[in-house]
Order: structure tokens, then sequence, then C-alpha cells
């Protein structure tokens, strides 16, 4: 007798066949057909035009309508399965396309440190998407994108440099924010001999030369100019000013050369300055808020530098910046 369970036994086998055949070789095959044949002996009696085969197997008539059906069903499958193959890969394509790429960021001196760190947390989630950071002043990125210069996105020590921007029509519409509160730090080199615990320090005579970042394109710098003018010390102090082009720079100019020097908070976090100096935070009474803002210049808003622009004011992005001394927006982006 031919039993149910052999024959579904060979049609599973055949199925599986198939099946594996054709994802191993992609190879659009034609499907088995239907044909007449002679039936096997041990079933004689039965009517030869009710046996089919699939490949070439004979099969019991009783079990031909559910045969047919899963016969239907394979043609079906091996019919659509390339469509939905494709579909599939194009969608997946797609969304490796959509992160994958290059970003170019123009990043404010000051978040040098922080913003190497949020790259790579970033990056442990979009591999596939390179950063490309330049560090400067704020004011000179502000000139460079005027002029058409290939960023992607901005990171700015103030708010007021990206208004600019948004003023001359630079900016994708509605994606300027503000990202962090800056906080700064006047800071002392150990070797000059005194500890910095006010801003009235720096009319010490032994202090006879300060560092400040360039206020007309660095905020930072502009911060310290308010700050030393509203604690009365500037007048005494202008003469002896050097000016770096950026806030990071006045870092590096106050190691090497510098008595003094306006520091952003953040940079005491690092490994350059907190070893050898001592450092005074500057109450945010003494200037304006350091507002520090970022945005996608126009016409740049690839899904690439999306992900990136929206990761660098979400939760794990703030923690960052928490972290390296800045203080976060009263309203969350």
């Amino acid at each position: 007798m031919c039993s149910e369970r052999s024959f579904m036994k060979r049609l599973r086998s055949q199925v599986s066949g198939l099946r594996s055949f054709w994802l191993a070789t992609c190879d659009l095959r034609p499907a088995a057909s239907l044909v007449k044949c002679q039936p096997p002996a041990s079933c004689s009696g039965v009517r030869q035009d009710e046996w089919a085969t699939f490949d070439g197997k004979s099969q019991p008539p009783r079990d031909k309508a559910l045969l047919t059906a899963r016969w239907l069903a394979q043609v079906q499958w091996i019919k659509f399965a390339p469509i939905s193959l494709v579909l599939a890969l194009w969608l997946s394509l797609g969304s490796a396309w959509a992160q994958s790429g290059e970003v170019r960021v123009a990043v404010a001196a000051n978040l040098r440190d922080t913003f190497l760190e949020l790259v790579q947390l970033f990056n442990q989630r979009h591999p596939t998407i390179r950063v490309i950071p330049s560090f400067g002043s704020s004011g000179a990125f502000t000139a460079q994108i005027s002029q058409g210069a290939p960023f992607d996105i901005f990171m700015s020590a103030d708010m007021a440099f990206p208004r600019e921007l948004e003023r001359r029509g630079l900016v994708e519409e509605g994606s300027l924010r503000v990202y962090a509160i800056g906080r700064l730090a006047l800071f002392i080199p150990s070797r000059v001999g005194i500890r910095a615990t006010s801003l009235q320090v720096l009319t010490d005579p032994r202090i006879r030369r300060v560092i400040n970042a360039n206020p007309e394109v660095a905020p930072y710098g502009r911060a310290a100019v308010q700050a030393m003018t509203r604690a009365g010390v500037y007048a005494a102090v202008r003469d002896r000013i050097a000016l770096g082009q950026n806030i990071s720079q006045a870092a590096q100019l106050t190691l090497a050369a510098g008595d003094a020097g306006f520091v952003a908070l953040a940079a005491i976090y690092g490994p350059d300055l907190r070893q050898q100096g001592t450092w005074y935070v500057v109450p945010q009474r003494y200037h304006d808020p350091i507002e520090q803002g970022y945005l996608i210049v126009r016409g740049r808003a690839r899904p690439e530098v999306r992900l990136l622009f929206e990761f660098l004011s979400s939760p794990k992005a703030q923690r960052v910046y928490q972290a390296w001394g800045y203080a976060l927006p009263r309203t969350a982006p």
C-alpha cells in the first residue's frame, strides 16, 4: 500500500530539495510539471489518469489534490520569491547606504576632546559613517561657511555666529539648537608659583602675560573680557594680554609661555592642564551665558548627517557634555 506517511515524507523531501537548491544557486529553474505516468504495481486497479508525479515520482491518487496544492504553492513561491528577495535586498542596501558615507563637522576648539569622545560613541552604533571634524574658532568657521566651505554640521561655541548664518539663509530650517552651556576658567601654570583663587590674582606683578582667545572670533575670549571687566581688573591687565586664535590655542600658549590664561573648563578635564597648574572657575554672573549652538548647513541634510545631528543632542551625548564640565540647556531639544 502507498501510505500517507510515506507520501508526505517524499513530498517534504522534494520541497526541501527544491528550496535548498534555489537558495544555493539563486537559479530560476522551471518548476516541476505534473505528468501522467504508470502507477506502481502495488496500486494496480487505479486508473492511470488519476496518477501524477512530482519530479517523476509516483504519488497515490487519493492525495492528488494535496499534492497539486503543495506543488502550486511551490510554483508561487518560486515565482514571487525573487521579487521578494530583490525587494528585501534593496531595502537592506538602501538602509546601509543611508547609514554610511562621510559627515564633515566644523567644531569649536573648546569642544575638541569632548567631540572626539562623542564620535567614538556614535561610531559604535554607526561604524560605516565616517565623521571628519575640523577644529577652530567659531568666527572663522562662520566666515568659511558663508563662502561655501563644504561643512555639513557646525558646532559653535556660542549662538551669535550660528544666528548670523541663519540670518543669511545658510541654515537648514529648524536645525539650529543649543547643545550645551560652556564654562570659563582661569588657569595658572604651577611654574608661576601662584594659585588661581579669583580674577583679582591677575593684578599680581608676577603675572606678566595673560593669554586669552581672540574675542572678535572666539566666544570664550569675549566672555573672558566681560569677566575681567565686571571684576574690575581689565584696565590693569589689558596691556599684558596676548591673544590666541581660539580657546584651544590659548590653553596651549598658557602652558608654553603664559603666566595665566583663560581656558574652557572642559580643557581642565583633559590630560594637558589638570596636572600642570591650578584653576579658578569663573562665576557665570561675570559674563553672558556661553550658549553653544549647532546646526545643519543648508542643503546638506543627508540621512547620515541627520543621524549624527540627532545623536549630538541625545541623552547619551548630554551625559558626555556634563562629564566634560558643560552645563545642559534648560530645555532639552
